[in-house]
């Protein structure tokens, strides 16, 4: 997997990052993070599946601390060198599925992982997890994540029209699924809100779930919308509404959940 991701290091930003969907679906996310720092005045982050650095960056601008960690070596070398000249901000080549190794370091304010990176972990993955983010957080530290949704309308109409019904059926399996990134297949499994939460629930308390990518559509049909700002623009103002109403997280292309650690 972290060859994949290593390979998938290269076009990431020009794929995902710099597309005017995924800066506007990104942006939905920083807003709910300045409104979230207004009553949980975080200063120790811990990033798991930094990527190339576009959140990392933003925790260091709004004067964090920050672990970023990746699976991925080159995922975690272009971070540290967009983040480069700004302090407090610390880069390090780690699984999330690892989380005991920062049993030593100072507890964090607050957990974040963005965009899909924590559907690479199984069920059982993540209830480990779990405990493990107990460990090194905070007493009433938050948890924010951002999970590929298991129904994602955009997604189901976009392979019907292409009468491709096996793929349009892809994530409403609650088994793993086999997804291709950066010329390498690994497992991903999607989960709903519920279910994503559940795992946690130990530990973890549910403080708000938000649709991501509700109106807004899957950043592989950015072609088809680059061309189209105003219909972009249109779909965007919609996505501010629509993310008002927790029950239509579960069909965003993403939904963000944030939990909190009981004390």
């Amino acid at each position: 997997m972290a060859q994949a991701f290593d390979n998938y290091a290269l076009s990431y930003d020009q794929e995902f990052t710099d597309s005017q969907i995924g800066m506007a679906q990104r942006a939905r996310v920083w807003q709910y993070l300045d409104q979230l720092k207004q009553r949980l005045d975080f200063t120790q982050v811990l990033e798991l599946n930094c990527g190339t650095g576009a959140d990392a960056r933003y925790f260091l601008e709004q004067g964090c601390s920050i672990l970023a960690t990746d699976i991925s070596p080159q995922m975690v070398a272009a971070a540290a060198r967009k983040c480069k000249g700004l302090l407090n901000g610390r880069f390090a080549t780690l699984p999330a599925q690892k989380l005991y190794k920062l049993r030593q370091e100072e507890p964090f304010d607050l957990v974040f992982s963005n965009f899909g990176g924590l559907n690479c972990l199984s069920p059982e993955e993540l209830q480990n997890m779990s405990q493990e983010m107990h460990q090194i957080t905070k007493p009433g530290a938050g948890f924010v994540a951002v999970i590929m949704s298991q129904c994602c309308p955009w997604e189901s109409l976009y392979f019907m029209a292409k009468g491709r019904f096996s793929e349009m059926k892809r994530r409403w399996s609650s088994q793993a699924v086999q997804a291709n990134v950066g010329a390498g297949d690994f497992p991903v499994w999607y989960y709903s809100p519920a279910r994503f939460a559940s795992f946690f629930e130990d530990h973890f308390s549910l403080v708000k779930q938000m649709g991501v990518g509700i109106s807004l559509p899957p950043s592989y049909l950015e072609p088809r919308f680059a061309k189209r700002p105003k219909l972009l623009a249109t779909l965007n103002r919609m996505e501010r509404s629509l993310s008002r109403f927790p029950k239509l997280a579960s069909i965003g292309d993403h939904y963000l959940i944030h939990l909190k650690r009981k004390d």
